[in-house]
């Protein structure tokens, strides 16, 4: 999940913790996703990744012109 932050008190970072937590509460989410064990797999590996975070990874120069403008533009948008 791409977030502003990951404080705490933030309803989405409390969301992550239940799920990992308790994967039965996040298969009952997935209804069309019968197999616990999967899901409980899942939920183990869910992170919150912060923009800024991606802003590292993904920005810079692209491969090419057109992908450097759009990595620009993200860019302006996230900072």
């Amino acid at each position: 999940m791409l977030v502003r932050d990951d404080q705490a008190g933030r309803a989405y970072v409390q969301q992550m913790k239940h799920y990992k937590s308790n994967p039965t509460a996040l298969a009952r989410e997935l209804e069309q996703r019968k197999d616990l064990e999967k899901v409980s797999l899942v939920a183990q590996n869910l992170t919150i990744l912060q923009w800024s975070d991606f802003r590292e990874l993904g920005l810079g120069p692209g491969w090419d012109q057109m992908s450097t403008k759009v990595k620009r533009e993200l860019e302006h948008r996230i900072v």
